[in-house]
């Protein structure tokens, strides 16, 4: 016999409610498209973002160019116009292929930028300058630390230093150099004669001799023809004393008329002599001064520095002494200086010990109206007492 069972509607809910859930079917996933390994680097922070934009605008308005490295010296980013002179290769992306190293020749293994670079990976900052087509570069390479402190590589910046080093060099020139003959002034005369007195001890029996130079009658000229005449004749007559100069000479205008000749390697005075009498003859010749020919002469004192513990100040000294006396000889001639017949003595300083006799004894008057009387000796007067006696410290002013 056959049964049949019925189950109500509300059990057979309850049965399905029991029985084990089945799995929901799978939702169709989009096919995975592999993206470049540029698009899947993320964005730099908003600082890093600042900060680039900053280096951009200064890059744009200023000479200068800027990149860094990794530790493999291989450029991973760059600011501005590469200089020719600097061998560096392009930036390639955040995986550079291509390094330092490779991107210069054979010959130049030894390049600064590849040392430098080497060296700021050791930790060291390093300057150095290249140079190309007229300009001039200032390269600066020091190492680049993460967070913590660790070199993970190199950065770099360069300065186009042209303009700079050509307006520092022409101070420099103008500092030293005067400005109408173009020649050494007397800063950098006696520079150089410091320099050459020194290697002539070293180097023993070289002497050195200056000649210093005076034209005779030039005020005459700027008086009655002019300053501009003038100053024509003066540059002439440095090209005339320089034709008769070696290239290890020295030229200078020490002031007005008068110039200065720095001899080295003199074997004897005799040697500088026949210098002075040359620049002497190259000057007789005629010059054209305000369209009309006039010869030049010209006094000349010649000091020779045989001592090798001689000063700068002693031998221009001497030199001045012997362009006096050539002066006093009337001039068109050279006078080699004596140190016996042209040291001319100090004056002499008269004795305060009569004026100070008349001081009771203290340091000072004991009053205001004390009275010192010293009869002076024939030829001195008394305001030259009075100004000797104020610099000896004799009179005081009075107290009320």
């Amino acid at each position: 016999m056959k049964t049949t069972w019925h189950i109500p509607k509300p059990m057979a809910s309850l049965s399905r409610s029991l029985a084990p859930a089945s799995k929901p079917a799978p939702r169709p996933t989009p096919p995975v498209v592999e993206e470049p390994p540029a698009a899947r680097c993320t964005a730099p922070p908003p600082m890093r973002r600042h900060a680039q934009g900053i280096l951009r605008v200064l890059t744009a308005r200023l000479p200068l160019f800027v990149w860094s490295t990794d530790s493999a010296l291989r450029v991973t980013s760059s600011l501005g116009v590469q200089p020719d002179e600097l061998p560096l290769p392009e930036a390639q992306g955040p995986k550079p292929e291509l390094r330092l190293s490779e991107r210069l020749r054979p010959a130049e293994a030894e390049h600064p930028a590849l040392t430098a670079h080497r060296k700021a990976l050791q930790g060291e900052a390093v300057q150095f300058d290249v140079q190309g087509d007229g300009r001039t570069f200032e390269v600066h390479v020091e190492p680049f630390r993460d967070v913590a402190g660790a070199i993970e590589g190199t950065v770099g910046v360069a300065f186009d230093v042209t303009e700079r080093r050509k307006a520092g060099t022409r101070l420099v020139h103008a500092a030293l150099h005067d400005p109408l003959t173009g020649l050494p002034n007397r800063t950098l005369f006696l520079e150089r004669l410091r320099q050459a007195l020194g290697r002539a001890r070293r180097r023993v029996p070289s002497r050195v001799a200056v000649l210093l130079l005076d034209l005779d009658g030039f005020g005459a000229v700027n008086h009655q023809l002019g300053h501009d005449a003038g100053d024509r004749l003066l540059v002439d007559v440095a090209r005339r004393i320089e034709e008769r100069l070696r290239a290890a000479d020295t030229l200078a205008r020490l002031d007005g008329d008068t110039f200065a000749v720095l001899l080295q390697d003199v074997e004897h005075e005799g040697h500088a002599v026949r210098v002075a009498r040359r620049i002497r003859e190259n000057l007789g010749r005629p010059f054209v001064v305000a369209g009309l020919p006039r010869p030049a002469t010209a006094s000349v004192g010649v000091a020779v520095a045989d001592d090798a513990r001689a000063r700068v100040e002693d031998v221009l000294h001497h030199a001045e002494a012997a362009l006096r006396r050539a002066r006093a000889r009337g001039g068109a001639g050279e006078h080699v200086f004596d140190p016996v017949t042209d040291i001319e003595p100090a004056p002499a300083w008269p004795a305060v010990g009569p004026q100070a006799a008349a001081i009771d004894g203290s340091d000072r008057p004991p009053a205001p109206e004390a009275v010192l009387r010293w009869r002076p000796p024939a030829g001195q007067a008394g305001s030259r007492l009075r100004r000797l006696a104020r610099a000896a410290g004799l009179v005081l002013p009075p107290r009320f």
